[in-house]
């Protein structure tokens, strides 16, 4: 089938990647989610050290909470790799307190609600998460996260969220200006479409 690979390279607690999620990624995913193969990487403008023992030291550009969210973020991503599953999770914590509370006690009772609204099992991601999920489990959050960081740092993004569609990126430009992602798409759509290929009807609607 036809479809666009999409990479979006953010950070759960960014404003802009928040909403980019809310007002491009879910209005894509209901309108093209057999046309868009979609892969997020929470990780955005973190660091990486190795220590001593193997494992890594994640700091988060805005602290610890946020270091949290992207690890539970990931662990979802990782462990339910069906975009249908794992996105409204992600969606649903990207739009939750958890991403507005940077300093108070992290809230992981959102966490387990919102598995549980998504159906995802809240146990599978806590054993991925971790005793503490600022750095993941030792053998599964923690090297999922690094894996997430070289990842990230190989993708030469400069700003948050950096959105990589077949392997171009867009502008920043067309980031703040609210490019509308779902007509992007439908764009790259056409220009790779062969003669025997079909459009879906929300292009067909979109692109008249």
């Amino acid at each position: 089938m036809l479809s666009v690979n999409i990479q979006v390279f953010a950070e759960s607690q960014c404003p802009a990647c928040i909403d980019y999620t809310s007002s491009q990624l879910a209005p894509l995913l209901a309108a093209l989610p057999s046309s868009v193969r979609l892969s997020a990487f929470p990780y955005g403008n973190a660091n990486s050290t190795l220590l001593d023992d193997g494992s890594y030291l994640f700091q988060c550009q805005h602290g610890v909470n946020e270091c949290m969210a992207n690890m539970w973020e990931a662990c979802a991503i990782e462990h339910y790799p069906d975009q249908a599953l794992w996105f409204p999770f992600y969606d649903c914590i990207e739009s939750s307190d958890i991403s507005q509370n940077r300093d108070g006690e992290f809230e992981t009772d959102l966490v387990a609600s919102c598995a549980e609204k998504t159906g995802l099992d809240f146990k599978a991601l806590q054993d991925c998460a971790g005793e503490d999920p600022a750095s993941g489990s030792p053998s599964d959050g923690n090297l999922l996260m690094q894996k997430i960081a070289v990842a990230t740092e190989k993708s030469g993004h400069t700003f948050c969220p950096w959105v990589v569609i077949d392997g171009v990126p867009l502008t920043e430009e067309q980031i703040d200006n609210g490019d509308d992602l779902p007509q992007l798409v439908c764009e790259a759509l056409v220009a790779k479409a062969g003669p025997d290929d079909v459009l879906p009807s929300a292009c067909v609607d979109n692109l008249n």
